[in-house]
């Protein structure tokens, strides 16, 4: 038997149980591993280490499985990025970190999507987990070949200016990745040398562009804010203007107010005098009466 097929063995059970339900893992991976006990001991033993997967990676696995054709679109918008890094783009670099945003977080909620048609409601935490893996995939070929096997133990986290850790993410057989077995394989030292460099450029591309999509970010946040600002501010300033004008109104008002009062008040001191002399001359009169009939009295 060709000394690769135990790996060959277990990748394929790990293929079986890594696209399960997530429930039902831990009874089917014991179950396996007793079915094969009897014929591979030692397989038996491998397959009953298999590692149930966090609720993140089954999550990620399930959106690989069933959503494939999405998650070589993702794929594809990072060979495009990574295009646009070596050709000093940063135009499209900016349009392209705008769309790998949008995309990323569409396909997290995509994936929550999957894992809840198949009985398993994601939580919040879990979906950022996803999202931060499907990032680990879309920055480094190592990790996009690992997430891409559907067989994902714990999510990824991608840090931009280092390659993505991988120990112990992987269930089944050999869990290297093909550019990492592709390494191992080449029998030329220079060809690896070469191979190991342009890894090296790739991630330095890599955490170049991601430095550079943070800075494009806060300096969209900081435009939108300050567009903001001229907004309330212009706001603002129409408001004073408006409320300026209609102080300016009032003030006006209020001292035409005030001219009204001071000629009702010389208006009315006037009247009350004028009364005061009617009211003197009606008692002038009343008397001068009383005494006609006085006198008319005494001539009777």
């Amino acid at each position: 038997m060709p000394d690769d097929a135990p790996d060959d063995a277990l990748t394929a059970i790990a293929d079986e149980l890594y696209a399960l339900p997530l429930d039902d893992f831990t009874s089917e991976r014991n179950a396996r591993a007793k079915e094969v006990r009897a014929e591979d001991r030692g397989l038996a033993q491998r397959v009953s280490k298999l590692t149930k997967p966090s609720a993140a990676a089954w999550t990620v696995n399930m959106f690989v499985r069933h959503r494939r054709d999405q998650f070589d679109q993702l794929l594809q918008l990072g060979e495009t990025l990574r295009r646009a890094q070596d050709d000093l783009d940063s135009e499209t670099m900016r349009t392209l970190g705008a769309q790998r945003r949008k995309l990323i977080g569409a396909l997290g909620r995509e994936a929550a999507s999957v894992g809840a048609d198949l009985g398993h409601r994601v939580s919040g935490g879990a979906i950022e987990e996803v999202e931060q893996t499907l990032q680990a995939a879309l920055a480094d070929p190592d990790a996009a070949a690992a997430v891409g096997t559907g067989r994902l133990v714990r999510s990824l986290t991608s840090t931009g200016f280092e390659s993505v850790d991988l120990s112990g993410a992987l269930a089944g057989g050999d869990s290297t990745t093909p550019t990492t077995r592709t390494r191992r394989a080449s029998s030329s030292s220079d060809s690896d040398d070469a191979e190991r460099a342009e890894r090296e450029r790739a991630r330095e591309r890599a955490a170049a562009r991601d430095a550079l999509e943070e800075a494009q970010q806060r300096a969209d946040d900081a435009e939108a804010e300050l567009s903001g600002l001229d907004k309330r501010l212009e706001q603002s300033e129409r408001r004073r203007t408006r409320i300026d004008e209609e102080r300016r109104e009032l003030e006006q008002r209020l001292a035409e107010l005030e001219d009204d009062l001071a000629t009702l008040d010389r208006e009315t001191r006037r009247l009350r005098g004028t009364r005061d002399d009617a009211a003197r001359e009606l008692d002038d009169a009343r008397t001068a009466v009383d005494d006609a009939e006085k006198r008319m009295r005494d001539l009777r």
